[in-house]
């Protein structure tokens, strides 16, 4: 894992997607096994796993200290802060490396694996998402209510559905993603958008780092 020497021959580019995976993989364990926390406090959990200081303590239980190639090994030992951003950025550079030569699903697995070490049952909850329960609430809503379909926002939803050729099945989560957190609860929406927002956020941020890695592989992270 060699840093910043030779041009293109460091981990800053792996680091740079293996950023966005972990934040990714992180961010949809929260919203499913979080699912009536806010964005905000989300956030800040999100936050918590992601900074570097944590990702230093993932990449100790990996030994990665043995692994890394650095121009002057005794400067960094001596300082610390350095030497613990190192460790992170090269952990990140993994998950960047399992992403693009395995999967997204070897990559949750490790992080599960990382972040409840030693303990298999919550590492098995980390990966084991559950469905989404307003998508449940949505299927039963469905079922006894078909009268909400004459809701004129509904067909504004069909249009734009068309617009982006896509089609949802749970018109209540599109409504949901439309809606601002100062509209009061109603069963069309079911709620505002801030957590459907955290996700999307984390989505975008991992398709683009992919197609950049992928696109120009000339750039440095």
């Amino acid at each position: 894992l060699r840093y910043e020497n030779l041009r293109n021959l460091n981990n800053e580019r792996f680091e740079f997607l293996g950023d966005a995976v972990i934040e990714y993989l992180t961010t949809l364990s929260l919203f499913h096994l979080l699912p009536n926390v806010s964005e905000g406090p989300l956030s800040i959990f999100r936050s918590s796993i992601v900074q570097n200081s944590q990702l230093f303590r993932l990449a100790d239980h990996l030994h990665l200290n043995d692994f890394l190639l650095i121009d002057c090994p005794a400067f960094f030992i001596r300082s610390k802060c350095k030497f613990a951003k190192f460790m992170a950025d090269a952990l990140e550079a993994i998950f960047g490396l399992i992403f693009i030569e395995h999967s997204e699903s070897e990559c949750h697995h490790l992080l599960a694996r990382l972040l409840w070490w030693g303990d298999l049952k919550l590492s098995n909850i980390w990966i084991s998402l559950p469905e989404y329960p307003v998508i449940t609430w949505s299927r039963h809503v469905l079922e006894l209510c078909d009268a909400i379909r004459s809701v004129p926002v509904f067909e504004k939803l069909k249009k734009f559905e068309q617009s982006i050729s896509v089609e949802f099945s749970f018109k209540h989560l599109l409504a949901k993603a439309f809606t601002q957190s100062s509209v009061p609860f109603n069963v069309f929406s079911c709620g505002s958008n801030g957590t459907l927002e955290f996700l999307g956020d984390s989505i975008l941020q991992l398709t683009i780092s992919r197609y950049i890695f992928m696109n120009f592989p000339n750039c440095e992270g």
